[in-house]
């Protein structure tokens, strides 16, 4: 599993921590949405594919060990917290 961290592309604040694998990092990059591995639910899904709280990459970054990713992104709905908040880190 790889760790992607979620940054809003106009105010710079981190959404939100999700995690991924090469897969959900190819299908990202092909259909320009984030994409993520749902542990609980063992299973690829895009956000927002239930919610509607789309996240549209403008932006994919690595670290310098190429093991954490930053996905850049413009948030539809301006909620990105599954508990119906702007962000998963209470700001």
């Amino acid at each position: 599993m790889i760790p992607i961290i979620i940054q809003e592309l106009k105010t710079k604040k981190i959404l939100m921590l999700g995690w991924g694998n090469k897969n959900t990092i190819k299908i990202s990059k092909k259909i320009g949405y984030t994409t993520l591995f749902s542990r609980n639910r063992k299973k690829v899904w895009i956000k927002g594919e239930e919610s509607t709280n789309f996240q549209i990459i403008k932006k994919i970054l690595t670290d310098c060990d190429k093991d954490c990713y930053l996905f850049i992104v413009l948030q539809i709905n301006n909620r990105s917290c599954h508990k119906y908040k702007y962000n998963c880190f209470n700001d």
